[in-house]
């Protein structure tokens, strides 16, 4: 092969990579959420359902208390309650 048309396919090779948009991560991807319960942590207390992740992201909601937002790249926790949640632990 020659070196100018090794060049030019590298080349052509790259602008269509840079061209290519970025991608971090769930866009596209579907999400399970599932609040697990039990000793052995292996106990499925309630499924919150499964959604395909957008760029607005997709909401589960825990219970009428949380939200679980899934972004491209990140994941937050909101309280929707409306007053403080506390978290205590059964020991």
């Amino acid at each position: 092969m020659p070196k100018r048309f090794k060049r030019a396919s590298l080349t052509a090779i790259f602008f269509v990579l840079a061209m290519a948009p970025a991608y971090a991560g769930l866009i596209g991807d579907s999400v399970q959420v599932d609040y697990i319960f039990g000793a052995t942590k292996d106990t499925v207390f309630s499924a919150l359902g499964t959604n395909t992740v957008t760029a607005l992201g997709t909401a589960f909601n825990s219970f009428g208390q949380h939200n679980f937002t899934f972004f491209d790249a990140t994941i937050t926790l909101s309280n929707v309650f409306g007053s403080p949640v506390t978290f205590t632990t059964n020991q």
